[in-house]
């Protein structure tokens, strides 16, 4: 990467990769080789492809005309600015765009996307209706506008209806500042119609899947590489330098300090050494001043600390989109478990007998991903660290109230099994609040000696631990009940635990917190990958993932498998009649519907549209699929609620059976689609087995 300051960071390095990856396409490595000669770049190409950094206009510019001219097209600006979106398909900018919902949506907000590529030149939407808008786009450079990045800008907005499952838009520069206009204005039209394209609309799904994922695996490994730095300013630099992934921006800055530090560690991308510290002198006041919108700045915090923050910068004028302000946020989140770590290793330091432990403990829990695995680690972990006999970790479930063992240090000889201890322990309301308004450790048992609580929900903690006397530490991250450490001693029962059981539990429920914390936001990415947005049901991705395994094991059984496709009966008619608000609300109210008539094992995912897969994974004979069948086109039977009027609807169900299990799924699923056309054609509101 260029030293800080050494050009100006004016347009993203989006531009250049998309630019890079045509010419590539069209004349092969030698062509690329030659395009970069002639604009006597000395830049990497790693780096001129990485979406991450900047470059001046200048040197932008000089790539672009060096393309052109090699390749004898001047029209190469557009056909770079249509190629954006379909090369960074799964990127986290083009996930923001595609949160907006609808091109018309999408170009009102031009002005916040537009700067994501360039601090040069100001976009703004003049007017927009269902299928047309004008937008503008001025030019600060005072060489004024090229043509090749007036095409670019034109084929950026062609290409927009697409990131929504829209064939290519029309534009036509109709005003441009290099004719002496005060500004390029562009109409940009589009035809909704296009949108029932099924092959746009897989493609826009799948844009959809792609962007959680790499949103996932961005964050995965930055953890991952943050478990093997060994220094706590190398590990800040790199949050920093990894923020670009999530938010587009310039300039980024980090800065935040230890509990014992007198002075801040600041870390930057894109200002020189005195921009950062005049910055950094304003980010640390009490309420800083985000410069109407340019600066978007987030709170670098853990369970019971406040670090700092971390600011991501665009010049005056320029905004952030609401939604950037999350994903910074977990990108503050792995700074935050950094210094949480440091600072409890720095308090271990200060005793001798606890320091392995604690380092140990930080370690383990920042290799693991979910929930389940940090509660387990923990457990395990913890007897070394405060010198227990037994430890368990509840987490809880804030949908119940309850809270539920998820980790023990070791198997309890009167333990009554996975299903006995996830039962979970109920919390009133009085006691959550105290909880998690003062999360200090609470001692159990019935010895004088001890300040002791009588309240039943520690009897029952203690009784899960497997010890009558013991401590409870409640686990909080930004004034949320998190979950409770339970650490049990028999020897405790003769008198007060040490005196430093508090400062090492308070240290264990800091890193236990931002480890929670994190594996919570990365199962919740997991599930919104796997799952469908509206009726939270599987999606086909998980389908088919769940079903590789139900053949595995079913094969080594020896028994069938089967798949059910349901596709919806006059489905479109509701839509027209009702709307599409309504065709949501039937859509949800079906999925629960199939729930219901499917055997406890079986699995419901939706499809698309209202199209649905039954994966039955244990068929012992034909008759087994056969009843689903049956059950699922009764349930539907019945009038739907709930929507503006009732809506009937009936189902055509396909069945397919493989009594070894010897069939691909994929073989299944076609099977069982034709069936499913069999059934419709012969008057729907039935269903056909697969022969």
């Amino acid at each position: 990467m260029a030293e800080v300051g050494e050009s100006p960071r004016e347009l993203n390095n989006s531009m250049t990769g998309v630019l890079l990856a045509y010419v590539r396409r069209v004349g092969g490595d030698g062509t690329l080789a030659a395009v970069l000669e002639r604009a006597g770049e000395a830049t990497p190409l790693a780096e001129l492809e990485d979406p991450t950094n900047w470059s001046s206009y200048e040197a932008t510019l000089r790539r672009f005309q060096a393309a052109a001219d090699v390749l004898g097209d001047p029209d190469i600006g557009r056909r770079a600015g249509i190629d954006l979106f379909r090369h960074y398909a799964s990127s986290e900018v083009i996930a923001l765009v595609r949160s907006l919902g609808s091109p018309a949506v999408a170009l009102e907000a031009i002005a916040e996307t537009a700067n994501k590529q360039s601090t040069v030149v100001t976009m703004n939407c003049v007017e927009s209706h269902d299928t047309t808008a004008l937008v503008s786009a001025v030019s600060l450079v005072p060489t004024g506008r090229d043509k090749l990045f007036c095409d670019y800008t034109a084929g950026v907005l062609e290409a927009i209806p697409t990131v929504f499952g829209f064939d290519d838009g029309v534009v036509e520069e109709i005003e441009c500042q290099r004719a002496g206009h005060g500004r390029c204005l562009y109409r940009v039209t589009w035809d909704p119609a296009t949108s029932v394209d099924a092959e746009a609309r897989a493609q826009f799904l799948a844009g959809q899947v792609d962007a959680l994922t790499h949103r996932f695996e961005a964050l995965e490994r930055l953890a991952t590489e943050l478990a093997s730095i060994g220094d706590i300013d190398v590990a800040l630099q790199t949050v920093t330098d990894r923020a670009g992934v999530a938010v587009w921006a310039p300039q980024f800055l980090l800065v935040v300090r230890l509990p014992r530090e007198q002075f801040p560690r600041v870390h930057s991308v894109g200002l020189t050494p005195e921009q950062a510290a005049r910055c950094a002198e304003e980010i640390l006041a009490p309420d800083p001043d985000d410069h109407g919108g340019a600066r978007l700045i987030v709170d670098v915090a853990s369970a019971d600390a406040t670090f700092g923050r971390l600011v991501a910068l665009y010049p005056e004028g320029q905004r952030f989109l609401p939604e950037e302000r999350r994903l910074l946020a977990a990108y503050a989140g792995h700074a935050a478990a950094v210094l949480a770590t440091a600072a409890a290793l720095a308090e271990a330091r200060e005793r001798a007998e606890t320091i392995g432990a604690l380092f140990d403990l930080a370690t383990a829990l920042s290799e693991v991903g979910t929930v389940d695995e940090v509660a387990d680690r923990l457990a395990r972990a913890l007897p070394p660290v405060v010198d227990c006999e037994r430890a368990s970790v509840f987490v809880f479930e804030p949908r119940d109230a309850v809270l539920v063992c998820r980790g023990q240090s070791e198997a309890d000889p009167y333990d009554d099994g996975p299903e006995g201890r996830r039962r979970g322990i109920r919390l009133d309301r009085s006691l959550l609040t105290r909880l998690t308004r003062h999360p200090e450790p609470v001692r159990f048992g019935h010895h004088p000696a001890l300040d002791l609580s009588d309240n039943g929900t520690w009897s029952e903690l203690g009784a899960a631990v497997g010890c009558s006397f013991g401590v409870v530490m409640p686990i909080v991250a930004r004034h949320s009940l998190l979950g409770l450490v339970v650490a049990g001693s028999g020897r405790w029962s003769l008198g007060a635990p040490d005196e430093g059981l508090r400062d090492r539990l308070l240290g264990v429920a800091g890193i236990a917190a931002t480890a929670l914390d994190n594996a919570r936001l990365l199962d919740q990415i997991r599930h919104q990958a796997g799952h469908d947005g509206l009726t939270g049901l599987p999606n086909a991705r998980l389908l088919d993932e769940l079903a590789e395994a139900a053949i595995a094991t079913a094969r080594r059984h020896g028994y069938g498998i089967g798949v059910l496709f349901v596709d919806l009966d006059l489905f479109k008619a509701v839509n027209d009649e009702l709307g599409h608000h309504a065709g949501d609300a039937l859509l949800v109210e079906v999925g629960a519907r199939l729930r219901t008539a499917v055997r406890a094992g079986d699995t419901v995912a939706r499809l698309g549209g209202d199209e649905f897969g039954v994966l039955l994974p244990h068929v012992v004979d034909l008759a087994d699929a056969e009843a689903v069948a049956e059950r699922i086109i009764a349930v539907l039977d019945a009038p739907l609620l709930g929507l503006e009027g009732q809506a009937h609807v009936s189902a055509s169900v396909g069945v397919a059976v493989s009594a070894d299990a010897s069939e691909t799924f994929d073989a299944l699923v076609r099977r069982a689609d034709r069936a499913m056309y069999e059934a419709k054609a012969t008057g729907r509101a039935r269903y056909r087995v697969a022969h």
